[in-house]
């Protein structure tokens, strides 16, 4: 039985009977969280690139995103306040003295997706993402896949377990342009909120197995109708 089961899952894969299309989730149009800062370590943080730990300086921050390729994190400190505006390839970021706009087009790595918070969803393999099934995990039952970026410039990708009925990432390797493993984030503690399933705990490590950090997702709301005007990137 196990090597009818393994030449199945083998038929499957060679057939394409695995499509990503099949594990995403098509109803989630926006998604407002606040994210709070649970632990981190800068030394292990820098093990993963130099600069990384400053994703964790701020202990809370507002996140919306709207699909698609629409994202907004505000984050404070004391009184000072900084804003990451992402809006398809134009990024903004605002800080007390500071105003830059950039044109990302070129470098999709340093765009946020839905995929950095553990979420699937169609517009990301609509010309942005191309996946590719790469089996069926034994020990967990999640399909598989590597992500790519359908701009051939940008090589770096990702590997992806993905939890087939939630249809939420579990598990993300990270890769840079020369196939070294930089990074593992995971995903857990889903919640359903208003038909869309939502990882709320996000957990990195580094490739010495070290956590670097980890964030938890709170006041979560999912299709309240966030306004376009909330990702303005100026001109």
């Amino acid at each position: 039985m196990v090597i009818v089961a393994q030449l199945s899952l083998l038929l499957a894969a060679q057939s394409g009977e695995h499509s990503i299309m099949d594990y995403v989730q098509s109803n989630l149009k926006d998604l407002a969280v606040s994210a709070r800062v649970l632990s981190s370590d800068v030394r292990e943080l820098k093990k993963i690139k130099s600069d990384y730990a400053q994703n964790y300086t701020f202990d809370r921050s507002n996140v919306l995103f709207k699909d698609p390729f629409k994202l907004r994190v505000d984050s404070t400190v004391e009184d000072t306040t900084i804003s990451i505006t992402y809006n398809g390839s134009n990024l903004r970021i605002k800080a007390p003295g500071v105003s830059s706009r950039q044109d990302i087009t070129n470098e999709p790595s340093r765009r946020e997706t839905a995929l950095d918070f553990g979420l699937l969803i169609p517009s990301l393999f609509n010309g942005f993402f191309n996946a590719r099934f790469v089996r069926m995990d034994r020990e967990t039952g999640c399909p598989v896949f590597d992500i790519t970026y359908v701009d051939r410039t940008e090589s770096a990708r990702y590997r992806v377990w993905i939890d087939p009925t939630r249809k939420i990432t579990t598990k993300r390797e990270w890769y840079n342009r020369y196939g070294t493993q930089i990074a593992t984030f995971y995903y857990d503690r889903p919640e359903h909120v208003n038909g869309v399933w939502v990882p709320t705990m996000i957990t990195v490590k580094n490739v010495e197995n070290k956590v670097g950090g980890s964030t938890r997702y709170e006041a979560i709301k999912v299709n309240a109708g966030i306004a376009d005007s909330m990702f303005n990137v100026g001109r």
